[in-house]
């Protein structure tokens, strides 16, 4: 649900918005890649199933969601998306103030 919600946000936002320009609000506002968050809260939902109906034996089905977390984080996910959002204004203050993938509160200032 939070993939798609954030991809129609996205969707509705390069329809009207100039080009150039940060979508910071909405599920945005919150983290700057909740598709992203989506889709490995999606994974680790089976993971997690697999997990409650196989016991500890199948613990390595939580090797997946791991896998793409580290991914979508560090490597392919947010580094890519932010290269071409790197230019625009309000991207280091965004960056600053809103996490990459996980809504964790920030210490106040």
């Amino acid at each position: 649900l939070i993939e798609a919600i954030s991809d129609e946000q996205l969707r509705r936002f390069r329809a009207n918005a100039g080009a150039g320009q940060l979508l910071t609000t909405g599920l945005f506002a919150l983290v700057r890649h909740p598709n992203h968050l989506g889709e490995a809260m999606v994974w680790w939902g089976f993971g997690l199933a697999a997990l409650a109906m196989g016991g500890w034996g199948v613990w390595p089905v939580l090797f997946g969601p791991l896998l793409l977390n580290l991914l979508l984080r560090w490597v392919s996910g947010v580094r890519m998306s932010e290269v071409d959002l790197e230019a625009r204004p309000g991207f280091a203050a965004w960056v600053a103030s809103t996490p990459a993938m996980l809504p964790w509160p920030r210490p106040r200032r």
